[in-house]
């Protein structure tokens, strides 16, 4: 190793002549200590030759090594040396192109030429001598080249190799079921230990799962050329047979299944060196290159395996015997993530006859499914309901009936309640209630079902806020487990619902979502009047509602009497208009800028209702008079001899026009900026104006005072016209972009 380190670092510039006496000590053999040595310094330099070296190092050491391994007396480790480096040397083809890959290509044809009886042969010796895993492991490797560079001028002998890999195949199948399927001590050796000895004790373990995916790289390299076709044509329904048996999971893989469902299914989808994905990207290819043919092998081969597993079963039952098999979790989580995939491509008359059995089966699963595993179910349970939209949407026969989907959503929304925290279970839970709603005859129910679930966690939010407030611990604890959660849970909860009542607003069902509102608006205001945020009131749900029917909104508003928590009473207008004037032009994000831009539209095209005109919402900053030294500003420290600011009062009209102009504003500047940063290059989340830090930043009384008014400019203008009973601005008709 120290020679190996020497020349990968000085030669050739220095030690010219180690190379030479590597060969002519590999030729001689005399010392079998040497001559290992050799082939150990051989195999860690070779990957480093340079595109000149590796050819000429070929030509020298191809017959020499040959030959070494020809020898019958030849340990499997010197083999499988030897293998290996003409696999490192062999596969430095593939950094050459062009004109001179096909030169190199040629001259070594003549030197590969005997490699390839002996690499069937390896291939061909039997499985069951340990020893013999780590050439033939080495063998795979080097065949790969083989294939990939010298399979046309070598083509007599790719039948041979072909037949070679297929008898490999066939005779490692039982000893991946015994080993690495059940686990079995029968059969001698572990993995490691197997390797061991097979390596020598010195060299890298190799394993029965190490030589399985060797062999299926090998057949995945005949897969696509044209010259291998017609063989793997007449032999695929029996290669896909044995294929699916390498699919199944191995006594770790079920093991790591009871340790952690999601941590194994994450594990999988990035797992790409198993025998069982090799396997599985095996069958991907064929179904690809030959289509029907052997997608209809996948399907034969899956029901004979299936039909012997039950056949075996039955047989060892009857002898009172014991059979190992795997559990019965991750083959239901992988028959129904398997129908996730095919509900999106399966046509509506496939579908419609299976839509009830699936969804009781998968509500019967869902009941029974653990937390880990409980995502999964409502995976398949939205690709089961979108799909069925998707047919009736399209022309399609059915979709999913009342009655179907109640029997969904009621356990759906329990897991919801119960997940809420669950940052797989719940968005998953809220997607298959979306999925619901998208079916327009489904809608009326689902927002019955879920009407009495959501008012209930609201009204126990109150309760939880008022608790809170009022720093009383055991009914904060009451009201959060009344509300389907823990303590630090009903904050989430609340959010939660008031998101998923915007879902069930759907422009299409207006009374639906009016009938909707009677039962869940009073809740929601009164959570409103507890909060210590109440910024919350720009969720989803109040604005779509505002966007779907703003007369209805004002309507609802009006006719609802609150209770203060100061003991007064007010209407739901008094509490709601305010609030929501008061934070809208705090929001953030393009999107949900739009969104109540539209609804505050809405509610400026309807200024003469009574209730909305005639309510005083609060307007711009009292000024102080210039007569007492303030310059007409009030600064922070006046501000604090006064108690705090003094704002006008303004017509709740005036100030939605004002509050409009100034999101217009807003989102016009931020377009305007995006689009100058983007001619001048700068990256689209930077910040126009430099490190946006505070160094400049002095709390004197005052001195720093101008950015304490409360109004932006384009506010302010929009103001005024108002203040002027000028309600014909243009910015009032203004259609906004990307509003429906």
């Amino acid at each position: 190793m120290a020679i190996a380190a020497v020349v990968s670092w000085d030669w050739p510039q220095a030690w010219p002549g180690i190379m030479e006496f590597i060969v002519n000590s590999i030729k001689d053999r005399k010392d079998a200590n040497l001559l290992m040595g050799c082939l150990r310094c051989l195999s860690v330099i070779a990957s480093d030759l340079d595109n000149e070296q590796a050819p000429q190092l070929v030509q020298a050491l191809s017959p020499e090594l040959c030959s070494v391994v020809c020898h019958p007396s030849t340990p499997p480790a010197v083999a499988a040396t030897c293998f290996s480096i003409m696999a490192e040397l062999a596969g430095a083809l593939a950094a050459l192109s062009g004109t001179y890959q096909r030169q190199v290509r040629q001259m070594l044809v003549p030197l590969m030429e005997p490699w390839l009886p002996l690499v069937c042969s390896t291939l061909t010796s039997d499985i069951k001598d340990r020893s013999g895993w780590a050439p033939k492991c080495a063998a795979l490797r080097l065949a790969h080249p083989l294939v990939a560079y010298f399979s046309k001028p070598l083509e007599a002998g790719m039948p041979q190799l072909m037949g070679a890999t297929w008898q490999l195949l066939l005779a490692a199948q039982p000893l991946h079921q015994s080993i690495l399927v059940e686990g079995s001590d029968e059969e001698g050796m572990a993995d490691d230990e197997a390797g061991a000895a097979a390596g020598g004790g010195e060299e890298e373990p190799v394993g029965l799962d190490s030589l399985l995916n060797q062999l299926f790289e090998l057949l995945l390299s005949f897969v696509g050329p044209s010259r291998f076709r017609r063989q793997l044509e007449a032999a695929l329904p029996q290669m896909v047979y044995v294929a699916v048996a390498y699919l199944q999971m191995t006594q770790d893989q079920a093991e790591a299944w009871a340790a952690s469902v999601n941590q194994f299914v994450a594990d999988e989808e990035e797992d790409m060196i198993s025998c069982r994905a090799s396997a599985e990207l095996l069958l991907c290819e064929l179904s690809e290159d030959f289509g029907g043919p052997a997608l209809s092998a996948v399907l034969e081969a899956v029901s004979r395996r299936l039909a012997e597993a039950d056949a075996a079963a039955a047989a060892a039952a009857a002898a009172g015997q014991s059979v190992i098999t795997n559990a019965s979790g991750p083959v239901t989580i992988s028959a129904f993530r398997a129908l996730a995939m095919l509900c999106p491509a399966t046509s509506p008359g496939q579908l419609q006859p299976l839509l009830s059995p699936l969804l009781g089966s998968l509500v019967t699963l869902l009941a029974a499914a653990e937390e880990e595993s409980l995502h999964l179910v409502l995976e398949v349970l939205e690709a089961v309901i979108a799909a069925a939209a998707a047919a009736a949407g399209g022309g399609g026969q059915g979709g999913l009936s009342p009655e179907q989907a109640m029997a969904v959503a009621q356990p759906v929304l329990q897991a919801w309640v119960a997940h809420t925290s669950d940052p797989l279970i719940s968005p998953d839970a809220q997607a298959v209630i979306a999925a619901i709603a998208a079916h327009p005859a489904c809608l009326p129910s689902l927002a019955a079902a879920a009407a009495p679930t959501l008012a209930g966690i609201l009204s126990s939010g109150t309760a939880a806020r008022q608790a809170k407030r009022q720093g009383l611990r055991p009914r904060l604890a009451a009201a959060a487990a009344a509300a389907g959660g823990a303590v630090e849970e009903a904050p989430m909860l609340v959010e939660a619902s008031l998101d998923l009542l915007g879902t069930l607003l759907q422009p299409e069902q207006p009374a639906v979502a009016a009938e909707l509102c009677r039962g869940i608006l009073g809740p929601v205001l009164h959570l409103l009047l507890a909060s210590d945020d109440p910024s919350e009131l720009n969720s989803a749900f109040v604005v779509r509602l505002a966007l779907l029917d703003g007369q209805q909104l004002l309507e609802l508003l009006a006719g609802m009497t609150l209770q203060r928590p100061v003991g007064n009473s007010t209407t739901g207008l008094a509490v709601v208009i305010p609030l929501w004037l008061e934070h809208t032009p705090d929001l953030s994000g393009s999107l949900l800028t739009r969104q109540n831009a539209a609804a505050l539209l809405q509610l400026l095209q309807l200024r003469h209702h009574p209730g909305l005109a005639s309510l005083m919402v609060q307007g711009q900053p009292i000024e102080a008079p210039a007569a007492a030294g303030g310059g007409g500003r009030v600064t922070r420290a006046r501000a604090k001899q006064q108690g705090g600011l003094q704002y006008s009062q303004v017509p709740a009209p005036a100030k939605v026009l004002q509050v409009l102009g100034q999101l217009l504003a807003a989102e016009a500047e931020g377009a305007s900026a995006g689009r100058a940063r983007g001619r001048a290059g700068g990256a689209p989340w930077e910040l126009a104006g430099g490190d946006n830090d505070d160094e400049d930043y002095e709390d004197d009384d005052d001195e720093d005072d101008e950015g304490f008014e409360s109004e932006e400019e384009g506010g302010a203008a929009a103001a005024a016209a108002a203040a002027a009973g000028d309600f014909s601005s243009p910015m009032a008709g203004m259609k906004l972009k990307g509003v429906g």
